[in-house]
């Protein structure tokens, strides 16, 4: 029996299969098919590769080929993920957001499940608003994996702004990620502002000035060391701070808020209203805080001020009550 006769009839039951091997011994030069067909064959070297042949295609069919390029492809994106959020940890550059979109797909999926795409998912909840979810899946991380510091850090940040009662959870767990990893300033920043906020200010700056060692150009190690600094009432040093923070990224507009609400204290209205009109054309979002905001107490009678304010945003009279701490609306930087 010819050799290539027995293989069409081997592979006659699998007809994609099938024409593949048929091509190949067709379109192969005519030495290889001299090997294909030499009648010196035996009928158990042909059932012996017929059986090869069989098996062949029975692996090929049990491997989902396209599933395993997708999971290749979602590997490879997971790990510029996490490259891109060294630089660029709460996802805001379109890049970033896109490599962790697709991370946290397929780890939602059950695709590709993995500390890493975990964390992407638990980012990408607390991007949605999804605070609730990107908690409980951190809180799974951090016991999975207790010798990663980025879950301690980013849970850390999101309970302490969760309250006053939950500051001193987020100070543990901030500790925790900068035992892990004594070089990282984010989450000595992010210490800084929890400590401020439970009213420890000699800690605080502490923290936040280890922030600056660690990472000189960081906007949110300014933002947030600036906000201390207004709490403490160094106007001029915060001033500089938040400065720099906007020469640093001219299109944030917490730096360009917060200078608004310093040059409101300072008394300097028409600083004020410049910077605050800037925020609020990059963030629409920002005109709502500022209708509410004890900062701006002192402009709220001026045309201007209400013109810029309340135009698009709740009345006086409707907006939301706020608390007059000291710091109770300045915006931080970063998780």
């Amino acid at each position: 029996m010819n050799a290539s006769i027995h293989i069409k009839a081997v592979t006659a039951g699998f007809p994609q299969e099938g024409a593949f091997f048929n091509r190949l011994f067709q379109d192969k030069p005519t030495k290889i098919r001299k090997v294909i067909d030499v009648k010196k064959w035996t009928p158990w070297t042909i059932a012996l590769a017929a059986a090869c042949v069989a098996v062949a295609v029975t692996l090929w069919r049990q491997f989902d080929w396209t599933e395993r390029s997708y999971i290749s492809f979602v590997a490879d994106t997971a790990g510029e993920a996490m490259m891109m959020l060294v630089e660029d940890p709460l996802a805001m550059r379109p890049q970033t957001q896109q490599a962790v979109r697709i991370t946290a797909a397929a780890a939602s999926a059950g695709h590709y499940v993995t500390p890493e795409s975990e964390y992407a998912l638990a980012l990408q909840y607390q991007r949605e608003g999804n605070s609730k979810e990107a908690k409980a899946l951190l809180w799974r991380i951090v016991e999975e994996s207790p010798s990663w510091s980025w879950p301690y850090a980013l849970l850390g940040s999101m309970l302490g702004r969760d309250g006053p009662e939950y500051l001193e959870q987020a100070e543990s767990l901030l500790r925790q990620a900068i035992a892990l990893d004594p070089d990282w300033a984010r989450p000595h920043n992010s210490l800084a502002v929890a400590l401020r906020l439970l009213g420890r200010y000699e800690e605080a700056e502490m923290s936040a000035l280890r922030a600056l060692e660690l990472a000189p150009d960081d906007i949110a190690a300014h933002n947030n060391y600036a906000n201390l600094l207004l709490v403490l009432g160094r106007h001029e040093e915060a001033e500089a701070h938040y400065a720099y923070a906007v020469e640093l990224e001219p299109d944030n507009p917490k730096p360009l808020y917060n200078l608004a609400c310093l040059y409101s204290v300072m008394e300097r209205d028409n600083d004020a209203l410049t910077f605050l009109a800037a925020a609020i054309e990059l963030n629409e979002g920002m005109r709502r805080d500022a209708a509410v905001d004890p900062y701006f107490d002192g402009l709220h009678l001026l045309p201007s001020f209400q013109a810029l304010v309340y135009d698009n945003a709740a009345a006086p009279e409707e907006a939301a009550p706020v608390g007059k701490e000291e710091d109770a609306s300045l915006t931080d930087e970063g998780a």
